[in-house]
């Protein structure tokens, strides 16, 4: 009897296996065969299946090669055996994909290139590119999707003087210039206000193409002057086909650049140069251009009134509608977005004389969304339009879309990474905000962990690596692969930013315990002129700016609504004190943020913000009562501040807190606990430092 019951419970359990499998058998609607498109003679790559819904399961796959003579196919493992062209069909029930195929024959050494040519002044901190030349024009691009860095792997090891290597991917490349016609009048706002402003360029501006042929490049800056040596490599469907030596004699450059940017390892809550100095970020959001005309003369106006104010810090997103690569026909091939890429290239030469560095944001949520300003309708990665995913997201476990997305990061990394004004990638904007975040959150996170250390991996010039949510928390803050943390919050209407913002930002630190830079902050989500309806003068952008780099973050807050608050009211102004001031600052080594029981005010709406090293202090006092919405500060006169100092000389300076401007220096002797300050005359905010002597 025993034996019979356990005989009935196993034929029951059979039975509710063979029901829950036919259950979701029944549930594929469609299947889509994916995988590369290219296999040598000789080698075997494997194909796989995506069905739609993704999590559907099935029994059976009939795979078949229209030619075995071509390749053959079994289980989804496509083996190469002669050249040529070959159909892979995969069926499942009445359910039929085809995969096209090229097979490619490296029997003979498979040498592309003949040579190379070196494009631009040989000398430290120059850009200079190499682009490389086919034995066969137009080879490459018959035979190769040219972004598919799993087929075609092009690499060079550059080896510096002092003995460092930098292994830098090739990118595929097309000669452009630009034309700008001014007569052109049929200027529309995108996703934004567009400038009309007479006294800024107007016109239409056009990416052309040069005769010349598509090809690869390398780009590269070198940072020590004598002999580079390089070894190009050139590998076929995972073999190496082709090697190629190359010499640089670099020459000193007139200038030195303080190098790509970091994490201050001293007290891991600031960011310094490679060379030590720090940098501290005073700047705003340029998500994109916003005038459908004139599109990234946007930028060269834009950066240089934020120049011009000592601003250094901008944040663009590689938008749909801007400067995003899979936008065009195809996820995996950029072809059709040549012009954004060449566009990107033109953002980055202005940031470069313009002195702003650039937090470039990768993905925008929007694109993985159906719901918030969702795009997915129109994605390439759309199984609808062609691509690879039934639902957006499957774009964070998607094994094909993974690897589709780390060959689009080698390309960003070989085109964008030669640049020290490249501060950050940013993975994604907002991530939280793509479909079915709550139940996909462990995908996402292992997402950002594989794609951060894949930037990591391959990276040369080790670029900082963050991500963003809609609030000021995330699950991805936690990987060690992330470097600092980006919060984002439009929460500060009639409030003073100055005495709210750092107990966040200081919250943050203590959590990650890592540098946190509040990207996105404002005092209305909905639009620019809602924000200059309570904020005019652009109050709240000082105070951000202050707040953010004084009250415990790694630089000053972000504000949104550059088209449409800042540049048309022309506000860039209201950071030039702090942005000179952030020159000033070294922020290296231990410190303590000063705090209440620091200093005492003969006026009770004054409080102080700011950091105390062994040697210096740097402090921002703010009057409680300045607030965009009710603004009751007022000029004070002779007030006396005491604060805390241990015995010894010192020396202080205070700067006017709008302009930067130094205001008075005076030398000091503090024989007891502390100090008692007469202030200069102020109104709303006053900045100082303090050095012993």
């Amino acid at each position: 009897m025993k034996a019979a019951s356990k005989l009935l419970k196993l034929l029951i359990l059979f039975n509710i296996v063979l029901l829950t499998v036919a259950c979701n058998y029944s549930k594929i609607e469609a299947i889509t065969v994916v995988g590369s498109e290219v296999v040598a003679v000789g080698k075997s790559t494997r194909l796989e299946i995506v069905t739609e819904p993704e999590d559907a399961r099935y029994r059976k796959v009939e795979w078949s090669s229209s030619n075995s003579e071509i390749a053959t196919v079994k289980a989804g493992k496509v083996r190469g055996i002669a050249p040529g062209t070959v159909e892979i069909t995969a069926k499942i029930g009445d359910l039929v994909a085809k995969h096209e195929m090229r097979v490619v024959d490296l029997s003979a050494g498979g040498e592309i290139f003949a040579g190379y040519n070196i494009i631009g002044n040989v000398e430290t901190d120059k850009l200079i590119e190499i682009s490389l030349l086919e034995r066969s024009e137009g080879y490459i691009a018959a035979n190769f999707n040219p972004y598919d860095y799993d087929t075609l792997n092009i690499y060079a090891d550059f080896t510096a003087p002092g003995g460092k290597t930098w292994r830098i991917p090739a990118f595929w490349f097309r000669d452009y210039y630009f034309t700008f016609d001014e007569t052109y009048t049929h200027t529309s706002g995108i996703s934004g206000v567009a400038s009309t402003d007479p006294d800024e360029p107007q016109g239409l501006e056009m990416v052309e193409w040069m005769p010349s042929a598509p090809h690869y490049r390398f780009r590269l800056k070198p940072d020590e002057a004598g002999r580079w040596t390089a070894k190009i490599y050139v590998e076929q469907c995972g073999i190496i086909t082709q090697i190629m030596p190359l010499t640089l004699d670099v020459a000193a450059g007139d200038g030195t650049s303080p190098g790509v940017i970091a994490v201050d390892s001293t007290n891991h809550r600031f960011f310094r140069y490679r060379n030590g100095e720090s940098f501290v970020p005073v700047g705003i959001n340029l998500g994109w251009w916003t005038s459908s005309a004139r599109k990234t003369y946007d930028y060269q106006v834009w950066m240089e009134r934020m120049s011009e104010n000592n601003m250094n810090f901008a944040r663009i997103w590689m938008a749909t509608w801007g400067f995003a690569l899979h936008w065009g026909d195809k996820y995996n091939n950029f072809d059709d977005r040549q012009n954004s890429a060449a566009r990107l290239d033109r953002v980055l030469g202005f940031a470069e004389e313009n002195g702003i560095y650039i937090m470039l944001t990768l993905i925008n949520h929007g694109q993985f969304s159906s719901e918030v300003n969702a795009e997915w309708r129109h994605n390439p990665y759309n199984i609808a339009n062609g691509g690879i995913l039934a639902k957006p997201q499957y774009f964070f476990s998607n094994q094909q879309a993974r690897s589709a997305y780390k060959n689009e990061l080698m390309y960003i990394i070989g085109r964008y990474a030669y640049s020290d004004n490249i501060m950050a990638w940013e993975l994604f904007n907002e991530v939280n905000w793509t479909d079915n975040y709550n139940i996909n959150i462990f995908n996402v996170y292992n997402w950002h962990k594989e794609m951060a250390r894949f930037l990591k991996e391959n990276d040369y010039r080790e670029h900082l690596v963050t991500t963003s949510y809609n609030s000021e928390e995330g699950s991805a803050y936690l990987l060690s692969e992330i470097d600092f943390i980006n919060p984002h919050s439009y929460g500060y209407g009639n409030k003073n930013i100055n005495a709210v913002l750092p107990s966040a930002l200081n919250r943050l630190f203590n959590k990650y315990e890592k540098p946190v830079i509040q990207s996105e902050i404002g005092i209305n989500w909905q639009n620019g002129a809602a924000t200059a309806a309570v904020d005019p003068t652009g109050i709240t952008l000082r105070q951000g700016a202050w707040a953010g780099m004084m009250g415990g973050g790694a630089g000053g807050a972000m504000h949104w609504w550059w088209d449409s608050w800042v540049h048309p009211n022309d506000l860039y102004y209201q950071f030039k004190g702090a942005g000179a001031y952030a020159a000033r600052l070294d922020l290296s080594g231990e410190f303590d943020l000063l705090a209440t029981p620091d200093v005492i005010f003969g006026n009770n709406s004054l409080r102080l913000l700011g950091y105390r090293y062994p040697d210096r202090i740097y402090g921002y006092i703010y009057d409680t009562r300045w607030i965009h919405s009710d603004d009751k500060s007022e000029e004070l006169n002779n007030v006396n501040m005491r604060l805390t100092l241990t015995a010894g000389s010192y020396r202080i300076t205070f700067y006017n807190a709008l302009t930067g401007a130094e205001i008075k220096t005076e030398d000091f002797t503090v024989n007891g606990s502390y100090y008692d300050f007469t202030l200069p005359d102020f109104c709303s905010d006053l900045a100082f430092i303090i050095n012993t002597r």
